[in-house]
């Protein structure tokens, strides 16, 4: 690796021509794979894309951190053995589950000494707090501040709808928006991240938006035991009530009635999920709201579409 990083340094400074070459068959395979994205709809174009805007996304986080390193994990399995008694979830009803995150940032607690005040790694020490700088997870007992990492990229596709006279739809098209990144994290988001934390054991999660034209913002997620409690018991009640017993109800009474027995009172979810600290001083506030009018909206569609309570935002 460390042979690999000296030559692609080599080659920046000589401002070599090496990153633009592409065979023909590259080209075709490229055009391809995104003409089909095209024809599958603005849901496959926006996945393409965020898959594409990965790797980039990886490496402005850790430039930015400027220490650690980012793992790179495949499927981190949930050991029901793991979860604690007092939590009362009904394990037997509960499937195979295992939560895969873009990457592991551990950043070793020695070095976190060195960062410069107002650094990115030691402002994301300083919102994660306690429970992973003081080493009571079971990575900072190893010495290390871990947070997993979940990347969203903003895509800059929309789809274009237009109609024949006859009410038709005609073929698709699409337009580019000059799209930033989230002023917050989306609640459909937060069950995603808590599940990661609690396969990983790590005591916060980095929820990075990030756009290709402006950058990305950061919010620390921070684990919550409570909320993932209640995520185990209503994945369990569903196995029990309808999955095993082939039931086929709408949406909305599902929702119903799981939650009816595992929603906690108004004031304990006030206390719990829904007490939103402030951000973290000295750093720029979120982006302004962006909007874009579509009819199809996906991953990166529309900013301001709320934000998840017990959130940070680094940067």
């Amino acid at each position: 690796m460390e042979a690999y990083n000296e030559e692609l340094a080599r080659l920046v400074a000589e401002d070599s021509d090496c990153f633009d070459e592409e065979d023909e068959a590259e080209r075709q395979a490229r055009w391809r794979r995104s003409k089909q994205a095209g024809k599958s709809g603005a849901m496959s174009v926006h996945c393409s894309f965020g898959l594409a805007q990965e790797p980039a996304a990886l490496f402005s986080l850790m430039a930015a951190v400027g220490m650690g390193e980012c793992l790179e994990v495949g499927l981190c399995p949930l050991a029901k053995e793991s979860i604690p008694r007092e939590w009362k979830v009904d394990k037997g009803n509960l499937p195979p589950l295992g939560a895969s995150p873009d990457g592991l940032l551990t950043i070793p607690l020695s070095d976190l000494g060195r960062a410069e005040e107002g650094s990115l790694a030691r402002r994301i020490a300083e919102a994660v707090g306690g429970d992973g700088a003081a080493g009571s997870d079971r990575w900072g007992k190893d010495g290390n501040l871990c947070c997993v990492v979940e990347i969203k990229s903003v895509s800059p596709f929309r789809e274009v709808v237009k109609r024949t006279k006859s009410g038709k739809r005609k073929k698709r098209r699409y337009k580019l928006i000059d799209a930033e990144p989230r002023d917050g994290v989306q609640v459909l988001h937060v069950p995603q991240l808590q599940m990661h934390m609690l396969c990983t054991g790590a005591p916060a999660a980095l929820y990075m938006s990030f756009s290709a034209g402006h950058g990305m913002a950061i919010y620390v997620v921070k684990a919550d035991k409570f909320y993932q409690r209640c995520m185990l018991r209503w994945v369990a009640r569903f196995v029990k009530e309808f999955v095993k017993r082939d039931v086929q109800v709408s949406l909305l009474l599902l929702a119903v009635v799981l939650a009816s027995d595992l929603a906690p009172s108004p004031s304990q979810a006030s206390s719990q999920l829904l007490a939103r600290p402030g951000t973290v001083p000295g750093l720029p506030g979120p982006h302004q709201e962006h909007r874009e009018e579509g009819e199809n909206g996906g991953p990166g569609a529309a900013h301001g579409d709320g934000e998840a309570q017990g959130q940070q935002t680094i940067s």
